[in-house]
């Protein structure tokens, strides 16, 4: 598409999109935008759909960006389009433009989990926890196996909002969906409590000659541990306000 049509397209794109008042609809109504209009009108979403591919892959994401906008315009599919147009947007680290052009189709769909994920991970990056964590909540509502949803939900909770108990939660539900997983090492550090340590703890006294140390774990209302050694001495280790777990002699 030579610049002279995607000069025209951009203009007319801009324009579908401006604010309804007074001033915009007669502008929108004059017969040089009604031409515009009747082009993109003309041309077929996928044309110009491909023409965005072609504009992403030389890194003109600017045009990209233009042609994907006109495509929806134009009456392409918003979930198979809006993907794409939000990844060339990315790319232009246009985060904001990006977010905007999803607002209107997630608030029509809900259950848009794949797209709303990649929406919460924008906010991240835009040091917007609150407004991530509400669309990862989201996603894991119609969505409960997204591992990586779950690790980011425990991962805001643990640094930005900080509720270590609902950390807690999401990194072992994310461990449980993806023991071997990419973020598993990371999720296992972000527990309020590791059981390993526990374990290896018992483990050292009784290569020190001590006796055998039992160990018991609760982890419904705060993990604790208590170890109880012979000879009277007891070791505890607690993360988190509430909840204990006496773990006795023997």
């Amino acid at each position: 598409m030579n610049g002279a049509r995607f000069a025209l397209l951009a203009s007319s794109v801009l324009l579908l999109q401006c604010a309804t008042t007074n001033s915009n609809r007669r502008e929108a109504e004059s017969p040089e935008v009604q031409q515009q209009l009747e082009q993109i009108r003309q041309t077929p979403w996928q044309q110009l759909a491909d023409d965005a591919e072609r504009s992403a892959a030389t890194g003109d994401y600017t045009r990209a960006e233009q042609y994907f906008a006109a495509a929806l315009a134009r009456g392409a599919p918003p979930e198979r389009v809006l993907p794409r147009l939000m990844r060339v947007c990315a790319n232009a680290h246009r985060y904001r433009a990006a977010i905007e052009y999803s607002r209107p189709y997630l608030l029509e769909h809900e259950e848009a989990w794949s797209l709303r994920y990649v929406v919460a991970a924008i906010h991240i990056g835009l040091s917007e926890p609150l407004t991530a964590s509400r669309h990862l909540e989201l996603v894991l509502r119609h969505n409960p196996q997204h591992a990586d949803a779950q690790f980011l939900l425990g991962t805001l909770y643990r640094d930005d909002l900080r509720d270590p108990a609902k950390a807690d939660e999401h990194f072992r539900r994310y461990l449980e969906l993806a023991p071997d997983g990419e973020h598993a090492g990371a999720a296992r550090n972000g527990l309020l409590q590791r059981v390993e340590d526990a374990a290896e703890r018992a483990r050292a006294a009784e290569a020190d000659g001590g006796a055998p140390v039992l160990v018991s774990v609760t982890l419904d209302a705060g993990p604790a541990v208590e170890a109880g050694v012979a000879g009277g001495s007891r070791e505890t280790a607690r993360a988190g306000d509430g909840g204990s777990d006496a773990a006795r002699r023997r």
